[in-house]
Formats: C-alpha cells, structure tokens, sequence
C-alpha cells in the first residue's frame, strides 16, 4: 500500500535511488506517474516513510524537471532530466551538490521544439548543451575535447507563451559552459565576475511544468 499527497510523500520503504512507476485514481481518472527517491526522510516518525524529491506525469504534460547540480571541485554546474542519473549522482558522487529544478523542458519532440545536444568533456569535467546545429556539428567533427551524448531534451528556439530565456554563460579560466534561467544570477555574474563571459540566450525553456 502507498498514498501520495502534495508534498509527494509514500508510505511504504524504498531506497534512496529506487525508481517506482506507479497508477492512482484521482476523480474520474486514472493517472499515471513515476518519480525517484533520492534520500530518505529522518524528519518523520515512522520509519517505514521516505520523502521523495519530484513526480514526473507522464500523461497530463510533455514537460520533465532539469535538476541542477554544483562542484565545487569542478567549479562547474551539471544539468540533467534524467531521474535516474540525477539520484545516482546525488547517491554515490560527492563532488557534486544537488542545487533542486533548474527549469522544465520537453520529454519528446513536439512542433515548434528543437533537440538540446549534449556534450561531455573528460579532460574539462565538463558538460556542454546547445541548440545550434552548427554549433553541434563543428564540435562534433573537429574538437576532440568535447564527446557528442546525444539529444538532452526539448526546448523551443525563440520566446513562445510561457517560456522563459535560458542565459548561457563560458569561462576560460574553468572552461566550463554555465546556464541559468535567473535574470539576478545572470545580471550578478555577467557585471561582478570576469572568469564568465556572458554569451547570450541559449534557449528558451519553461520553469513551471506547464505545457
């Protein structure tokens, strides 16, 4: 047995990492959802309960959470929707934060969507995310830092109703790329930190799960 609330809670055990799908009644309908554990709740007095971080609907939107991460060692930020990638990281690698939802994207192509192409970089620790056909393929075919991963997720290439900009930002000093939908964190970057060059809007993307 199990309930979910607003506040995404179970009552059975799982393990921070476990990946549960489930279907639940709500009204008239049935509806289908999956989330992932990430750490259990110590906050609770029963023991057999977990708090889980995010409930992705499958039906009711198109929409996934990018979870953002943090090094510190790194000096670098990590982007992902993958559920499973996100509470692996947050699990077993310490030199990565978790910093919560960084915006929403698309889970599948719809019209008016472009694919964000993901790169990695061994040498830099470093992930690398652009719309930019050109872009991706001048990467992929003549800089040997950078690994092609394939497509992230989907966002829209100019502004539409209810997204918002994605600012993107380089620094040659960490050589890392870094991306935030804030305007105070773009603004606070672009003016009082000379290891970031502020290069633009990169994508427009959605920071409410609402297609």
């Amino acid at each position: 047995m199990f309930f979910i609330d607003d506040e995404c809670r179970i009552a059975r055990t799982v393990s921070p990492g476990e990946w549960i799908e489930e279907a639940f009644r709500v009204g008239s309908g049935v509806h289908e959802f999956k989330w992932v554990c990430s750490r259990n709740d110590t906050d609770w007095v029963s023991p057999e309960r977990v708090l889980v971080d995010q409930v992705n609907w499958i039906h009711d939107t198109p929409l996934s959470p990018v979870y953002r991460f943090y090094s510190g060692n790194y000096k670098g930020h990590f982007f992902t929707m993958d559920a499973r990638e996100m509470a692996n990281l947050s699990a077993t690698n310490p030199n990565w934060k978790y910093e919560g939802v960084a915006f929403y994207a698309l889970n599948v192509r719809e019209e008016g969507s472009v694919p964000v192409h993901r790169f990695y970089s061994h040498g830099y620790r470093a992930h690398f995310y652009t719309i930019n056909e050109e872009e991706m393929w001048t990467i992929r075919l003549t800089n040997p830092n950078w690994r092609y991963e394939g497509v992230a997720y989907y966002v829209r290439s100019s502004a539409s109703g209810g997204t918002t900009p994605v600012y993107r930002f380089w620094s040659n000093v960490y050589r890392h790329h870094f991306y935030t939908t804030s305007q105070s964190e773009r603004d606070i970057l672009a003016t009082t930190n000379p290891n970031w060059k502020y290069e633009g809007i990169a994508f427009h993307s959605w920071v409410m799960p609402t297609p």
